[in-house]
């Protein structure tokens, strides 16, 4: 993997990283106002995303490691 790919890829899992904040504080937003707590479907689909993200950024990793 060239440094321009690995590049991108990073750049796509720190956009991930920051919906992934934006959603997490929106919905907490909208539950305080409520008076309900997150849902654990939310709680859990956010997770997997997250979980997700960081499996892209060690896939990349072990991709440039073992072009090189």
């Amino acid at each position: 993997m060239s440094g321009r790919k690995f590049i991108y890829k990073v750049n796509l899992a720190h956009i991930e990283i920051k919906k992934f904040i934006k959603e997490t504080e929106t919905i907490k937003k909208f539950s305080s106002k409520k008076k309900k707590k997150i849902t654990p479907f939310l709680e859990n689909l956010n997770f997997f995303r997250l979980l997700k993200v960081i499996f892209l950024i060690f896939l990349s990793l072990y991709n440039l490691h073992t072009k090189e």
